[in-house]
């Protein structure tokens, strides 16, 4: 699979979800690496710092996993990456992201259901079986949200 007008697949990501407390939950919600004007002569006295930020590619993907007390799982995977800069009402651009459960211990069914540029509008998204292995990729074509839901 290509990435529209390009010859590279859609990039990818890892969530690796588990039910082991390791730390305090901290997110960063910024889409880019942007030096703060107090690091700023950091990187004028090493400018060679500058280019592994410059190779950073944000995701833009979004996930919320939440353990039921009946030991199902359900995971919202959202992609919100833009397709280029100028991009203005486009399609988004495409992601891979493998969705990692084994920590959570097997499923014995699972359901998928997409929300995207080919949902419906009038009839809305359609739930589809989905297979519970320990690790299961969602694609994305563009912007879009998919829902997994694994039960034990």
């Amino acid at each position: 699979m290509s990435s529209p007008g390009g010859k590279n697949p859609p990039p990818s990501a890892t969530a690796t979800i588990s039910k082991q407390v390791t730390g305090t939950f901290k997110v960063a919600m910024s889409t880019s690496s942007q030096p703060a004007e107090w690091d700023d002569t950091l990187f004028q006295g090493f400018p060679s710092l500058t280019t592994p930020l410059g190779n950073l590619q944000p995701q833009h993907i979004e996930v919320l996993p939440v353990l039921n007390n009946d030991g199902s799982v359900a995971v919202m995977v959202a992609n919100h990456a833009i397709n280029s800069s100028d991009d203005n009402n486009g399609p988004g651009a495409p992601r891979n992201v493998l969705v990692d459960v084994s920590a959570l211990g097997t499923f014995s069914s699972g359901t998928l259901l997409v929300v995207d540029a080919d949902t419906n509008a009038a009839s809305g998204p359609s739930a589809s079986s989905l297979a519970p292995v320990p690790q299961i990729t969602v694609t994305f074509g563009g912007y879009g949200v998919t829902f997994l839901m694994l039960k034990p």
